[in-house]
């Protein structure tokens, strides 16, 4: 007997962003960015696909989805952004989880504030800032919980863990966020 995991009572806003992509105009830019919205309008049709697109253009975006499709989306973004831009530019992500019960306009809010969080990631040695994501985790009773990593990092371990919890996967770890 095969068990489907329940969804989450938690909701995702994720907003992205191009780096610094005023610094990068050239006659490419415009069929780069076709390219990557096109992927993405793409990879938002699919059937399996939970995801609220309330807006893509350019290099940038506000999806609603289930707390489930979190990390699977931000990687397929990165990815698709890193091939429409041959990895010469870079993205920051920045996701706000709330319970459905909340208010989405603060999601939302959660979510750019997120993004400016993940905007701010200090550089690495000579590598440059930027290039990261953020995820805010707002509890029902209003308080929130916020990690970052560079996706030049290996710190995802420390997202997946965060969900994990989420989703109380694993009972020695399951808590009740209140």
């Amino acid at each position: 007997i095969s068990v489907k995991q329940q969804p989450s009572q938690y909701l995702v806003a994720l907003t992205f962003d191009g780096d610094d992509m005023g610094k990068h105009i050239t006659p490419e830019l415009s069929k780069q960015l076709s390219a990557f919205n096109n992927q993405l309008e793409l990879y938002f049709k699919k059937e399996d696909n939970q995801a609220e697109v309330f807006y893509l253009g350019g290099d940038e975006g506000l999806l609603l989805l289930p707390l489930e499709q979190l990390l699977p989306t931000a990687k397929y973004i990165r990815q698709a952004f890193n091939e429409a831009f041959e990895n010469h530019l870079t993205i920051s992500i920045g996701a706000s989880i709330f319970s459905q019960d909340r208010p989405l306009g603060a999601g939302i809010q959660q979510a750019h504030d997120s993004l400016e969080y993940a905007k701010a990631f200090p550089g690495e040695g000579d590598l440059p800032g930027k290039n990261a994501m953020t995820i805010t985790v707002q509890t029902a009773s209003g308080n929130l919980f916020r990690t970052r990593a560079s996706w030049r990092s290996n710190d995802w371990q420390r997202f997946e863990g965060l969900l994990g919890l989420l989703w109380n996967t694993n009972d020695e770890l399951a808590v009740q966020l209140s």
